[in-house]
């Protein structure tokens, strides 16, 4: 089969490679959408994966076109696939809570995962989606539930006013699911005014550059003085953190689902901020799987629904081998992207 391997860092490849040989607990999906992340952008560049050759890729949808004996009945159906594959053993495991696994596997990043023709996936981590849901949306299932975990864990209540920094794809998500689940005002803050006015044709009219207007005075005019109840910094930037500390209301909530850009140093005087207004910050990561009330289960009834199409967000699809070039694109931002998503 055809796959982009990532032979070491700055060195992808697109190059044949054998077709995964299944284990007894696998199906093989043949991919047929998959999206690519800012995370696979920092492993192809700067940071690598877990280990080399890789083929990367943890946002993908596709069809089973092979299984072990006695399996069968699962040859032609339409799956999502939830990337972490937890091991069972641990304590978080025992409870359900999958996503805090303390030894888990990772497609795309600790084993070979979906920017490939075929993908071997256990049988555990296969979505099922109608023939409702395109292979676009089901790619998107994964951005989709970290952006619903992030509002579950800030425990956002109808009427709520939520401040999410970062206009990006999951920010973008984030704003979408805040509306359809009744956030009284949805504001968005970014450096891109770009990426805000893609978002407004996204339907979030409320937002803000922090290049040019200060962003505090701005959450209090929005919010008549009270400040946001939730805050969600999606950047992992310093300066996001130490902003959102001053446009949280007391008692309020942060929720922290950057991966950070480097160290991070608190000033003192934002650090009083967070004892004084005795704010909950709150970190997330991944989305909760493999039980009945999971984040993946809500995303994929959302897409049903018609409630939620994130493949609205797509602004650029290229084939299977321009996968370098995508990761270019984004990294290079000479022209503005969203999502790109890889189509087969």
């Amino acid at each position: 089969m055809k796959a982009n391997v990532l032979f070491g860092i700055n060195d992808l490849r697109y190059v044949n490679v054998d077709r995964p040989v299944l284990k007894s607990d696998e199906v093989l999906v043949q991919v047929h959408a998959a999206g690519i992340c800012g995370s696979d952008v920092a492993r192809i560049f700067t940071s690598g994966t877990y280990h080399f050759p890789t083929i990367m890729g943890h946002e993908f949808s596709g069809e089973i076109v092979l299984t072990n004996v006695g399996d069968e009945y699962l040859q032609g159906k339409r799956v999502a696939v939830y990337p972490l594959i937890p091991c069972k053993q641990c304590n978080s495991c025992k409870q359900r809570k999958y996503e805090l696994c303390s030894s888990y596997n990772y497609l795309g990043s600790r084993c070979n995962g979906g920017f490939a023709e075929y993908v071997a996936v256990p049988k555990w981590n296969l979505a099922f989606i109608s023939d409702n849901i395109s292979f676009e949306d089901a790619a998107m299932i994964e951005p989709a539930a970290v952006a619903l975990h992030a509002l579950c864990i800030a425990e956002l209540k109808q009427g709520d006013t939520i401040a999410i920094i970062g206009p990006g794809t999951i920010g973008i998500l984030l704003a979408q699911l805040s509306m359809i689940h009744g956030a009284g005002k949805v504001l968005l803050i970014g450096r891109s005014q770009q990426k805000l006015n893609f978002a407004k044709k996204m339907g979030i009219e409320n937002s803000c550059n922090s290049t040019i207007c200060n962003v505090p005075e701005w959450i209090a005019e929005q919010t008549d003085g009270k400040n946001a109840d939730v805050v969600i910094e999606g950047t992992g930037a310093e300066a996001s953190l130490v902003m959102a500390l001053n446009m949280v209301k007391s008692s309020g909530v942060i929720i922290a689902m950057g991966n950070p850009v480097d160290d991070m140093h608190l000033p003192k005087i934002d650090y009083w901020k967070l004892l004084r207004k005795q704010l909950s910050i709150r970190g997330v990561w991944n989305s909760t799987y493999g039980t009945p009330e999971s984040n993946w289960g809500r995303i994929i009834s959302l897409i049903e629904e018609g409630k939620l199409k994130p493949s609205n967000l797509i602004t650029h699809r290229l084939p299977l081998p321009d996968l370098l070039e995508g990761a270019n694109m984004m990294r290079n931002k000479n022209i503005y992207t969203n999502k790109i998503m890889i189509t087969l």
